[in-house]
């Protein structure tokens, strides 16, 4: 949400303005500098469980609301409702070296495991040393992909492998 114009203070939107910059240009200076960086990308990626045939889906992003304290940081958020667009619960910022779950979001005794989702995503995306643990477990890591004869996002593994969402499967497009 953005505040109307006349309420945004001229320092507090150039304070969002260059922490938006600096994380558009970190990637790019990390690599100049020659430094070794796993790095998980911006996208909508979806963790399918083969052993029990779930799945979750989770949107990367940059966050771009300058009177956020999050401005300029990686956001990461958990598919919650039915739009892959739109309905996604953030719970963590990405880092460096992993995804950092917020305070609020650990262990709060709700339905999600925040914590093991982040570490499960990070493995998977940056190949590190845990992702073939998390692999023999069942996880698989797919990226979301377009339907090709729609164009919608596609979060579901069967889609994403398919390349075609349900209900253009079922004939109706």
């Amino acid at each position: 949400m953005t505040m109307p114009l006349e309420l945004q203070t001229p320092d507090k939107a150039a304070e969002g303005e260059r922490r938006i910059a600096e994380a558009i240009a970190a990637p790019l200076a990390r690599a100049q500098r020659g430094d070794r960086c796993m790095d998980v990308f911006d996208g909508t990626y979806t963790i399918e469980n083969r052993k029990t045939g779930q799945h979750r889906t989770f949107k990367i992003a940059l966050c771009r609301n300058e009177n956020s304290g999050n401005a300029g940081k990686r956001i990461v958020g958990l598919l919650s409702g039915p739009d892959n667009h739109q309905d996604y619960t953030a719970f963590g910022r990405v880092e460096d070296d992993r995804i950092h779950v917020w305070d609020h979001r650990r262990r709060g005794g709700g339905p999600h495991d925040f914590e093991t989702y982040a570490r499960m995503l990070w493995s998977l995306a940056t190949g590190d040393v845990h992702a073939v643990t998390w692999r023999d477990k069942g996880a698989t890591l797919h990226v979301a992909g377009r339907c090709l004869m729609c164009g919608r996002k596609l979060t579901v593994p069967q889609s994403i492998l398919l390349g075609i969402g349900p209900v253009c499967l079922a004939g109706g497009i």
